[in-house]
């Protein structure tokens, strides 16, 4: 008997049953029809799909700050931590925040980036990606956006983005600037850096 995840999983006579106590039911099948990597792998999308939704990122604005998370949601919070304005885009879920240059973006899945300026209503832009963004920064007046399968986007903000494929072997998961350069890092242990946010160099950790 193994206990993987509060499930227990049995094995008798060629056949594995899956029992989840909470609901107090089994699930028949073949040790033939499905591994179970892949069983597992589906419980846990069927688990995180069922969390409770909430904020993903917040920066600061102004007095206070700003928040955005699942289910399209944008929050105004004051330094008392009380909600004065929000915006609702149904169906979308962002990652990542950041205000800067008198603007905030705010950018998620499939590619989604909404922008305010002066503290206005968000407009969505086009981003030329279909990408999960996961990171944003400012860069010398310009928005670089980090995205899963090792893009990098960029724009002023005012006219489509232009997306840049990185030879790298993961996402992009994060992206951070100063004055004078960029950094971006993937979740397979790579580096990349750029003075111009359009060419980038990458360094492999792994191979260091």
């Amino acid at each position: 008997m193994y206990l993987i995840n509060h499930i227990t999983w049995i094995l008798l006579a060629g056949t594995i049953s899956l029992m989840i106590p909470e609901k107090d039911t089994y699930i028949p099948f073949t040790e033939n029809s499905f591994s179970l990597k892949e069983i597992t792998s589906s419980l846990y999308f069927q688990e995180t799909q069922q969390k409770s939704q909430g904020y993903s990122d917040v920066a600061g604005l102004g007095e206070g700050f700003i928040a955005a998370g699942t289910d399209g949601r944008i929050d105004r919070i004051s330094i008392t931590g009380v909600v004065t304005r929000s915006e609702s885009f149904p169906g979308e879920r962002f990652n990542c925040i950041i205000s800067g240059d008198k603007r905030t973006i705010v950018a998620g899945d499939r590619g989604t980036i909404l922008i305010s300026s002066e503290n206005g209503k968000f407009r969505k832009v086009e981003s030329h990606t279909l990408e999960n963004i996961n990171s944003l920064t400012i860069f010398k007046g310009i928005i670089i956006a980090g995205t899963d399968n090792g893009s990098v986007i960029t724009g002023d903000g005012k006219e489509t983005f232009k997306k840049i494929k990185l030879a790298v072997k993961g996402n992009i998961v994060s992206v951070s600037a100063r004055q004078s350069d960029c950094f971006g890092v993937t979740d397979e242990g790579e580096i990349i850096h750029s003075s111009d946010g359009i060419e980038w160099d990458i360094t492999d950790f792994n191979k260091v």
